[in-house]
């Protein structure tokens, strides 16, 4: 609101308004009363605008957050069996506080305190701006013992959250991290709570809770493969809307959230950890694109963070590999699956192919090395290899021959995603470039030399789809 100078001229209004005049004659009862109502009116206004601060003071965000702090390491939520994880106690006499977490990663101190009982459990009150968002819950007690989650509190008024382990403070670091590299202040643009979840494991975390692997170093590589597919889904004719990926991403975060929340054992944590994986893969198709191009989409992150993984510390770069090629051998499998079907192959070839992918992924996520990644891989393609050859009815060797002309891009493509690094500012946009690349080369000369072969146009490209496609996922 401004204001303007108003001149002093009372005085001349005065001696010139006969009204005014007749008004300083009356009865001095009669004005006395007057001004009586004016303080009153006065009085009643200024009530008015206390009133309306209290009201303001009643739309401050809140919400309550229950959970149980414990000495865990999480590893019991991606063991494949009981006897591999870690038994998880809760944590007696831990100060719980929160701080909510910002699009770009910093953070806002929340009021509230709260402290575990016997079995580690708490209920926490938490007030401020931020409540009802994201907001990290920090726990700390005798010994040293710390240990944090992200919780999306996504407006409700209240909320379980995972357990808090080591894994789960991991994971809010690389978050933080992630988001302060992000583009957007907003969570739902950028790296997501999702997608560190699917990346981050045990072998990632313990590094992290070791002093040993810097979570920033994750986070960007993990913000840089988030990004690359969102600019891949972009650009690509059958990519998914922007939104309804974000929406995909925090469904399958909120329902891995509740369910690590309600799992009262290891066997339920690792199901609901595969539940995860399940729909974190599948995020892209679920909003409306084609699996061929959630694929690849997924191929192109995963390039980025295998190399990322390189540069991690311990095993820390065996594990985010792992994750990586976990997320992208599911999503290249069904859409080879789903090509193959298409093309009319055989229900007893489809079934095999089907039945190889639940192998694959089962293998993968219980590898120990490298080594049982790439068997597990090379399992998958001879099965896919066979397919290829019964549904467009070529040999082996003219496979086998037709898929050599890819070697050479392939080689190019990952000689160039290992000449980036992490932190360039163009890796995004390089990768796209040397992703986009290679497939429209390596899809047309195998194209080219099964025609000569006498498969037909259409036969031809859509086989080379296939080898391609099956031929840069069975790549380490």
């Amino acid at each position: 609101m401004s204001y303007t100078k108003i001149e002093d001229n009372t005085k001349v209004q005065r001696k010139n308004n006969p009204m005014e005049a007749q008004m300083s004659n009356r009865n001095p009862f009669l004005m006395s009363k007057l001004a009586a109502v004016l303080l009153i009116s006065f009085g009643l206004f200024f009530a008015g605008c206390d009133l309306g601060d209290d009201m303001e003071d009643d739309d401050t965000e809140s919400s309550e957050i229950s959970g149980q702090a414990n000495d865990g390491d999480g590893s019991e939520e991606r063991s494949t069996t009981t006897q591999d994880a870690e038994t998880e106690s809760g944590v007696e006499g831990a100060v719980v506080t929160a701080v909510a977490v910002q699009g770009d990663g910093s953070t806002t101190e929340l009021e509230g305190e709260a402290t575990t009982d016997s079995n580690g459990e708490f209920t926490l009150e938490v007030e401020g701006e931020g409540a009802t968002g994201n907001v990290r819950v920090h726990a700390e007690g005798d010994d040293g013992y710390e240990s944090s989650a992200v919780v999306k509190v996504d407006g409700a008024g209240s909320v379980e959250s995972r357990p808090l382990n080591s894994e789960s403070d991991a994971e809010a670091e690389v978050y933080l991290e992630a988001r302060a590299e992000a583009e957007s202040d907003t969570h739902s643009e950028g790296p997501t709570l999702a997608d560190v979840a699917a990346y981050v494991d045990g072998e990632v975390a313990s590094e992290i809770s070791a002093g040993s692997q810097s979570a920033a170093d994750i986070g960007i590589a993990i913000a840089n493969a988030a990004k690359t597919e969102a600019e891949y889904q972009g650009e690509a004719e059958a990519g998914a809307d922007v939104e309804a990926v974000a929406d995909a991403k925090v469904q399958a975060y909120n329902h891995l959230q509740s369910d690590l929340a309600a799992s009262a054992d290891a066997d339920a944590r690792a199901d609901a950890q595969a539940d995860f994986e399940e729909s974190y893969v599948n995020v892209f198709a679920d909003a409306g694109a084609d699996l061929e191009t959630q694929a690849k989409t997924r191929q192109a992150a995963a390039s980025l963070l295998i190399e990322a993984s390189g540069d991690a510390e311990g095993s820390a770069e065996f594990g985010l590999k792992r994750q990586a090629e976990l997320v992208q051998s599911k999503a290249t499998a069904l859409a080879i699956e789903a090509a193959l079907e298409a093309e009319g192959a055989s229900d007893s070839a489809v079934d095999a192919v089907a039945e190889a992918r639940a192998e694959l992924v089962a293998e993968i996520r219980a590898a120990a090395s490298s080594d049982a990644v790439v068997e597990a891989k090379e399992e998958f393609k001879a099965e896919v290899d066979a397919a290829t050859e019964s549904t467009f009815d070529i040999s082996a060797e003219v496979r086998a021959s037709a898929e050599a002309e890819a070697e050479a891009h392939m080689e190019s493509f990952l000689s160039a995603i290992a000449e980036l690094t992490i932190i360039i500012g163009n890796v995004v946009d390089a990768t796209i470039d040397a992703f986009t690349e290679f497939y429209a080369e390596a899809q047309a000369d195998v194209a080219t030399s099964l025609e000569a072969e006498g498969v037909g146009d259409a036969e031809a490209e859509a086989a080379a789809q296939i080898i391609v496609m099956a031929k840069l996922g069975s790549e380490s």
